[in-house]
């Protein structure tokens, strides 16, 4: 992990699609349940040739299937179903409550917890805008933060830069391979290339990015990184901020 300043400890990251993890759906329990409830005490044939020994009394009624077993899933079932379907049901609030859905987002079925979640206030409306994006804690101390590659459109972009100006990150990691972000941007609809927002001069709406080429960097023998300069400038604040690209 790269190392993080003391005095600006968080750190932002880019994510591209196979390093993001999705809720699980929880939207059906019906499924397992009549999974559980087509349980029956089938009899099979004994696979042992040898003679049997005679039987009486009650195992003898369940040998000849006129008696009952006492593991029988069809009385036993409903109960089982009914704690199931309560555990569901309690799990999907709990979703419900506690994760947030960004529509605007590259990934909205991506949801984020809402204790964590970073926002910030829009100028115009004074609103409280939530992003797709999380700090990452230890101990209670916010050392990270995780966020998702922003669409290629202006608005989403300058949101973007935004955050990295309030949050003041003592580093810009990018992880997103050249190969997805090549292939990404071979595609006809805008939404789902990847700008390369970093890498160059630009202006997103009222932010304006000064970008200067660094070393490529090689972690470990395998990770391989571009690294920039990256300064973003809005009326009268400026950030400076380096940029790691992992591009492999």
């Amino acid at each position: 992990m790269l190392p993080i300043s003391h005095t600006s400890p968080i750190a932002v990251t880019s994510c591209s699609p196979n390093q993001l993890s999705t809720k699980p759906d929880l939207s059906d329990s019906a499924s397992f349940i009549n999974q559980i409830s087509e349980i029956k005490n089938t009899p099979t044939s004994p696979q042992n040739t040898k003679p049997e020994m005679p039987i009486s009394g009650s195992l003898r009624q369940r040998k000849l299937g006129t008696g009952e077993l006492k593991l029988n899933f069809l009385k036993t079932s409903k109960v089982a179903t009914d704690q199931v379907s309560s555990d569901f049901e309690k799990l999907k609030v709990n979703l419900e409550n506690n994760y947030t859905r960004v529509d605007s987002s590259r990934y909205p079925e991506v949801t984020n917890a809402n204790k964590t979640q970073v926002s910030f206030t829009d100028e115009k409306t004074k609103e409280t805008v939530g992003l797709a994006a999380n700090y990452l804690q230890i101990a209670g101390k916010n050392i990270a933060i995780r966020t998702q590659y922003p669409k290629d459109k202006t608005s989403a972009i300058e949101q973007h830069l935004k955050m990295l100006m309030e949050e003041k990150p003592s580093v810009l990691v990018v992880i997103a391979s050249q190969n997805d972000i090549d292939g990404a941007n071979l595609q006809s609809n805008p939404e789902k290339r990847f700008p390369l927002y970093f890498n160059h001069d630009a202006s997103y709406g009222s932010i304006d990015v000064k970008s200067e080429s660094g070393d490529t960097l090689k972690y470990a023998d395998q990770v391989n990184a571009d690294s920039y300069q990256l300064t973003l400038i809005k009326a009268n604040q400026t950030l400076t901020l380096p940029v790691i690209h992992i591009t492999n």
